[in-house]
């Protein structure tokens, strides 16, 4: 039987992380949405979610961009992921793998790919993909970097995200999409079979993404991706 996606859900408080698992979520994302698509929350509140959700659910965290990362990422297992703003045009190979150390490793890294790589200045998904795999990071996340309304799939088409997936799947290559998906696109996006779903927007109050996580809404977020195998 093929695997069942799971839902990530990107939080900024404790009192978050608990409605989003109270309303099914499978994964705990910590972020700031105030500082960007990887806005990256104070290190006491990191912490306290991530001692708060404990063993409950894997964790992620998100570190912001490559070329402002200057603090070390959290102790312990959780995920961390990093964009790529701004690197379009120059050796961001390079510098990430002088940031190793900052990020835990390649073996801990979500590396972040723009879908809207060209309003990112970043390198485009195929680039990106291709290093996390050379590199054996441990996720591929295809998200948009500008949070003005537009999705994912206004960006790129079903058929880009099902490549990206198949080469993500043949190298063992966990993949997550991500980008203002809500509960029309997020059916057309599991047709390209990720292995992680992740919202913020959709899973606060009043569909913004600067309101407040509540279980009602991950909950319906949470039927509509675990109903898809």
């Amino acid at each position: 039987m093929e695997a069942m996606a799971q839902l990530l859900v990107s939080v900024r408080s404790v009192e978050e992380a608990e409605e989003a698992i109270a309303g099914g979520a499978d994964w705990i994302d910590v972020k700031e949405p105030d500082r960007g698509a990887l806005g990256r929350a104070d290190r006491p509140i990191i912490e306290r979610i991530i001692a708060q959700v404990g063993a409950r659910r894997p964790t992620s965290v998100s570190l912001g961009e490559l070329v402002c990362l200057q603090e070390p990422g959290p102790n312990g297992t959780c995920l961390v992921k990093i964009g790529l703003t701004g690197c379009r045009y120059f050796h961001w190979q390079g510098l990430l793998e002088k940031r190793w150390d900052l990020l835990g490793g390649p073996s801990r890294v979500v590396l972040t790919a723009y879908a809207d790589c060209r309003r990112a200045g970043s390198p485009d998904v195929s680039q990106v993909l291709h290093f996390a795999v050379a590199n054996r990071c441990a996720g591929l996340l295809v998200d948009t970097w500008l949070k003005d309304g537009r999705r994912l799939l206004d960006f790129c088409s079903v058929d880009d995200l099902c490549q990206w997936a198949t080469a993500c799947h043949e190298e063992r290559l966990m993949l997550a999409v991500a980008g203002s998906l809500d509960c029309q696109s997020i059916p057309l996006v599991l047709t390209s079979r990720p292995d992680i779903v992740a919202v913020r927007g959709a899973a606060c109050q009043g569909a913004a993404r600067n309101g407040n996580v509540v279980r009602s809404a991950v909950r319906a977020l949470a039927d509509l991706v675990h109903a898809h195998a």
